[in-house]
C-alpha cells in the first residue's frame, strides 16, 4: 500500500546522556569515541576536554553507546 512508511514522524526517537562519573573524559583519561563517531553532526561536542550531548541536536541512535570505551551504562539512551 503506498503511504505506509511515514516521515512525518520526529527523527529524534531519545536522547543520549552521559554519566560523568563513568565517563573516561571526565576521570582524565583523555577520549573522543563518542564525538568522533556520532553520525549527528555536532550532536556530540567536545568543551572543555569533556563530551557535551545537545538535546535539541541528539536524535538517540545509540551508536555512541555501542563505541564508548567507559564501563557499561557509562551512556544511556533516554527515550523521549
Amino acid at each position: 500500500e503506498a503511504g505506509v512508511l511515514s516521515f512525518d514522524a520526529p527523527v529524534a526517537m531519545g536522547l543520549a546522556v552521559i554519566d560523568s562519573a563513568l565517563c573516561l573524559a571526565f576521570n582524565g583519561t583523555p577520549c573522543t569515541a563518542c564525538v568522533e563517531r556520532c553520525p549527528v553532526e555536532n550532536a556530540i561536542t567536545m568543551e572543555a576536554g569533556h563530551p557535551v550531548i545537545d538535546s535539541e541536536i541528539c536524535t538517540g541512535c545509540g551508536v555512541c553507546l555501542y563505541v564508548c570505551p567507559g564501563p557499561e551504562n557509562t551512556i544511556q539512551l533516554q527515550p523521549n
